[in-house]
């Protein structure tokens, strides 16, 4: 006896107590696509009916043309930091890119992306933005029925270096016989730009400057008032000198700068920071410190400006 067909029969009858056991299964089968638009993904649904010895089996082909899928997917960028952490609009850390597409009906298939003048690249995992500049990124996203989303654009702007700076100091004649201090800061950014520079003395902020650069000039004026009575004024060549009963002397420029420390700022359009600092020079001027002089003698430099008298002085006096 041929057992062939003793064996088929067992097989189907196997095959028919499977599915006769099974109800609104529904089962999913995905092949890798070969370019965007292909997509062979399909369903099957198996059902028994009630009350009826029998088990439907319907499927649907999800591909392109097939289905009721016509919507494409939708991509959100989401960034770390969420918002610029620099000034007007800069990052100054590196930027991390999530990319987030999701799909309703069919499922999202592929995300592509590319940064700048780049090739387009597969989305897989969060990437990282390093580079200083201006950056475009360009992204979209397919989904198994086909859609192509329309191509999104988002511009980054990254500047994580401080500026390049130098500080250095000299002095000047300013008018007749008056001397400045003239402070000169190089600030320099090619990135992002710079913003401003600020000047220092003793961590005091003395003045701002702002604009672009390259080079911002602070002139400090080396210059005290003296006024007040005095004794036995003594006009000489190279200095004056008298008695003081009570004069009030104030400015004391000399004195300051040769007594603290100069520091200046330099600011980017990012916000980045860069700062040198100048120790205390010294100037020929002999150093006069502001405040009240009672009952003493006081000497300064013949340079000076005003009016000095046998019993009052009201004078300014100027480094040499």
């Amino acid at each position: 006896m041929d057992k062939k067909p003793l064996i088929g029969v067992c097989i189907l009858a196997v095959v028919l107590l499977v599915l006769g056991s099974l109800s609104n299964v529904v089962g999913y089968q995905s092949i890798k696509s070969t370019t965007a638009f292909d997509s062979p993904l399909f369903k099957i649904k198996m059902q028994r009916a009630i009350h009826q010895q029998q088990t439907l089996i319907t499927f649907q082909y999800l591909g392109k043309g097939f289905g009721n899928d016509t919507t494409p997917p939708i991509t959100i960028c989401i960034l770390n930091p969420l918002e610029p952490d620099g000034e007007n609009g800069w990052y100054v850390s590196k930027i991390t890119v999530t990319l987030n597409a999701t799909d309703d009906d069919s499922g999202v298939n592929i995300t592509h992306y590319k940064l700048d003048g780049g090739a387009w690249q597969t989305y897989l995992e969060s990437f990282t933005i390093t580079l200083d500049g201006q950056h475009l990124l360009k992204y979209y996203s397919v989904d198994n029925a086909g859609n192509i989303e329309p191509e999104r654009s988002i511009t980054l702007a990254l500047d994580k270096t401080e500026p390049m700076m130098n500080l250095t100091y000299t002095w000047e004649g300013n008018g007749l016989c008056k001397y400045v201090i003239i402070f000169s800061a190089g600030a320099s950014d090619l990135t992002s730009g710079m913003n401003r520079v600020e000047f220092y003395i003793n961590k005091v902020i003395q003045r701002t400057i702002v604009g672009p650069g390259p080079i911002y000039v602070w002139e400090y004026p080396s210059s005290y008032e003296v006024r007040g009575f005095i004794l036995n004024p003594e006009i000489l060549e190279d200095y004056v000198k008298f008695h003081a009963r009570i004069v009030m002397i104030s400015g004391a420029s000399g004195y300051i700068i040769s007594n603290c420390v100069t520091r200046a700022v330099a600011y980017d359009n990012a916000g980045n920071e860069a700062w040198r600092e100048l120790y205390p020079p010294t100037f020929r001027a002999p150093i006069i410190k502001p405040g009240f002089y009672l009952f003493r003698d006081v000497t300064l430099p013949n340079n000076y400006t005003g009016y000095i008298g046998r019993f009052f002085i009201k004078a300014t006096f100027y480094n040499t």
